[in-house]
């Protein structure tokens, strides 16, 4: 009787030796701590994770993290978490997770360094595949459908603070709109997406954050251009797209300006209303003076004695400051390119000297004035030839 328990004592320690190098899988995957945090004797066995309770602690946090994304957030009041029952009822897929625990207090502040360990865990689940190619279309975000799932799962964080989604959402249907979700869309927020099912199929992993700039600071405005002096107060027609959608003046936004009559920069402002509302953007302009024609080109000895339209009277002094006018012997005005200035603007003749002899020169003319010590040009006159003696 001795020698056959001893026999069978044999078997089973052979069994369990060989138990020991099987790897092991679902609820009895090993862990390991990466941080050890302010909370003591954090094991997990059996899939349940158990720690010592921590003095003034009313509760505890337990997070889950793959990749760098956060899964889930889970309250606990005791000292004890069932991991494996929570990653099943949240169908997650067979991978390496991060967990986090730390403490809270009656006020929800975080009493405690977070404690952080790696675990392995094993699904009996086949996993969806992530969703592809999310993008925001105007105020609608959407992305590739994904076979078997039935349902998605949108988080949506602030664009300057995506480490927290600040709401999620429940869809059918491969889309999400913005508009009528409770946020304001005069914002800029980032989105996320993964797929589920109610079938036997794990979640997927979420998809890649995808910005929307809906705030009108960040929009793309286009259609912005200079303008010629009128006397009269110059206004724009800008285009101003969010997200591929073309907003509507005074439905969308309203313009105003700054300094819009005169030569030198002016300023649109566009400012969100409606939907929009809450941010604004600036755009600037040049409003260049009024241009002039060569009226004659009289050849000379080394020289040429050009005439232009003379500025109008009413065309003050403050608003041009006089001319600019070039000669060169192509017409790329790049070979013996001469550059003269004259100031004041009822000057309407100048001779230009120092010319080479017996050359056919091109000769053009602009108007110009200077605010804040800036020259501003009008475009560049129709060319005229003149030939020197």
């Amino acid at each position: 009787m001795t020698v056959k328990i001893r026999q069978i004592a044999a078997i089973l320690l052979t069994a369990l030796v060989v138990l020991s190098f099987l790897p092991l899988t679902g609820s009895y995957r090993t862990y390991a701590a990466e941080k050890p945090g302010d909370i003591s004797n954090v094991k997990i066995y059996g899939g349940v994770m158990t720690w010592n309770a921590y003095s003034g602690a009313v509760a505890y946090c337990v997070d889950f993290e793959m990749g760098g994304d956060l899964l889930d957030v889970t309250e606990c009041k005791g000292t004890s978490f069932d991991i494996d029952a929570k990653m099943k009822e949240l169908k997650y897929a067979t991978g390496t997770y991060t967990i986090r625990l730390y403490a809270w207090d009656a006020e929800y502040e975080i009493l405690t360094t977070e404690w952080t360990g790696v675990y392995q865990f094993e699904s009996s689940y086949k996993q969806l595949k992530t969703p592809k190619n999310p993008k925001w279309s105007g105020l609608t975000a959407t992305w590739d459908a994904v076979k078997r799932a039935d349902k998605y799962l949108i988080r949506v964080y602030r664009a300057d603070d995506d480490d927290y989604p600040i709401r999620v959402f429940y869809v059918t249907e491969p889309k999400w709109e913005l508009k009528g979700s409770g946020l304001k869309t005069g914002r800029n927020y980032a989105f996320t997406v993964r797929a589920e099912s109610s079938g036997n199929y794990a979640n997927s992993a979420f998809s890649e954050k995808t910005e929307y700039s809906g705030a009108v600071k960040s929009a793309e405005v286009t259609g912005i251009s200079s303008k010629i002096y009128t006397g009269s107060r110059i206004n724009q027609n800008p285009v101003v797209t969010i997200a591929g959608m073309k907003l509507e003046k005074d439905q969308d936004y309203t313009l105003s300006y700054k300094r819009n009559r005169s030569v030198g920069t002016a300023t649109v402002t566009i400012t969100g209303i409606g939907d929009f509302k809450g941010s604004s953007i600036s755009k600037t302009f040049k409003i260049k003076p009024l241009s002039t024609s060569i009226k004659k080109v009289k050849r000379g000895y080394y020289s040429l004695a050009v005439r232009w339209g003379r500025q109008k009277k009413t065309m003050a002094s403050s608003r041009i400051s006089g001319y600019q006018i070039q000669v060169a012997t192509n017409k790329a005005f790049a070979k013996n390119r001469k550059t003269v200035k004259v100031t004041g603007y009822l000057n309407n003749k100048k001779t230009i000297t120092g010319l080479k002899r017996g050359k056919t020169y091109y000769v053009r003319i602009r108007t110009y004035k200077t605010v804040g010590g800036k020259k501003y040009y009008s475009a560049w006159s129709a060319v005229k030839t003149g030939r020197t003696y």
